[in-house]
């Protein structure tokens, strides 16, 4: 019954980022996704959120992740998320759609913490990186690093 642990870990989240995370895992695990997709669409509504479940990498990376203000995120359903991620209110996980920077996806390696407002167009995250609020990042950081500012 993995299914009840991980409702159960769902449960102890803070209380404006359960519902989201459990309507993001209930359309990652269960096969038939439209009733979830609904719901979580609402509740994505109400956060002004753009949140999908496909950007996690496992069902893990879903049940570790951290949104103590999860309003205004986007994150693009390519992007890649792993394990023990800190995501404030306002960052954006993006893709500028050029010819030169093809093909290249966000990927946000384990243990990161992303800060308020923060960007990160095209570039991948090692672990145990730090991106403080405000910070644009436009290019791949290294593990493990602390982005302020304009990382480019």
């Amino acid at each position: 019954m993995q299914y009840i642990k991980d409702i159960r870990k769902i449960r102890e989240m803070n209380s404006s980022s359960r519902i989201l995370v459990l309507f993001l895992y209930l359309e990652k695990i269960f096969p038939v996704k439209w009733p979830f997709k609904i719901f979580r669409r609402l509740i994505q509504k109400m956060h002004n959120c753009e949140i999908y479940p496909e950007c996690f990498a496992t069902v893990n990376s879903l049940l570790t992740i951290r949104l103590p203000h999860p309003f205004l995120i986007i994150i693009h359903r390519d992007a890649r998320i792993y394990d023990n991620v800190t995501i404030f209110q306002g960052v954006t996980i993006g893709v500028v759609e050029r010819d030169d920077r093809d093909g290249l996806m966000p990927v946000i390696g384990n243990n990161v913490y992303i800060g308020c407002k923060a960007t990160i167009l095209n570039a991948a995250i090692a672990d145990n990186c730090v991106i403080g609020a405000h910070a644009l990042v436009l290019k791949s950081v290294p593990e493990p690093q602390t982005v302020v500012g304009v990382w480019k």
